[in-house]
């Protein structure tokens, strides 16, 4: 994307991010008897964990709510981001392939980027987490939780919206425009200048109404 300031970044009407949620759960045995197990993408052999939580009991993933959303793990489901892990001092997505009571199965996570590093014990689990946000044809702004089927609208009225990303700054930015309730009788407005020039343009039927443009940049630290 040359014409994009700061040339080579993403620009595109979606965006999908993930996270992980701490769930106070703790690797105590990573086996074959090995305090720490070196991960890479390239060799997807099982990693058998026992786990524990922070306090002593044991917690079930299967049953672990985020938000008051049921996120927990399910076995043997590739597509389902909520049997993803990661872990803070291992950046490789595991897959989970099996659960059995505080014991789990994982694998390298399929299609993920060729990366390694070490699992250690007393690494805590976190639950990976993957969301979808976009504009729909009638306007509204959706964020899609990928395993929770409750979705609604954040918003309506929505015209715009774009999303960039630069890898060498990791700059994210989204350009977001929503027009007004009320038709201008006195036609089409000029292009809103917030909006930029190298952005597709807002269509011209939105354009009789007042359109408003925000802007906001965040930097992706991980």
């Amino acid at each position: 994307n040359a014409g994009i300031p700061g040339g080579g970044a993403y620009l595109g009407p979606e965006l999908y991010y993930a996270w992980g949620v701490p769930t106070n759960v703790k690797v105590i045995i990573v086996s074959p008897g090995k305090a720490r197990v070196y991960v890479d993408a390239f060799t997807p052999i099982p990693i058998k964990m026992e786990l524990v939580s922070s306090t002593g009991t044991m917690t079930n993933l299967q049953n672990f709510r985020y938000d008051e959303r049921r996120i927990g793990l399910v076995a043997n489901a590739p597509i389902n981001p909520a049997s993803w892990v990661v872990f803070p001092t291992l950046r490789l997505p595991l897959l989970v392939t099996d659960i059995t009571g505080n014991r789990f199965t994982a694998v390298v996570a399929p299609g993920a980027s060729p990366m390694s590093g070490t699992l250690m014990e007393l690494d805590e689990v976190h639950l990976v987490q993957v969301a979808r946000l976009y504009r729909t044809a009638n306007g509204e702004l959706r964020r899609v939780v990928f395993g929770d089927t409750d979705i609604l609208p954040l918003t309506t009225g929505i015209v715009g919206l774009q999303f960039t990303y630069n890898p060498a700054s990791r700059l994210l930015t989204v350009y977001i425009a929503a027009r007004g309730g009320e038709r201008n009788p006195a036609g089409p407005s000029p292009r809103p200048p917030a909006w930029p020039t190298w952005l597709p343009p807002i269509a011209s039927e939105d354009l009789h109404y007042r359109v408003l443009v925000k802007s906001l940049t965040w930097r992706i630290r991980n």
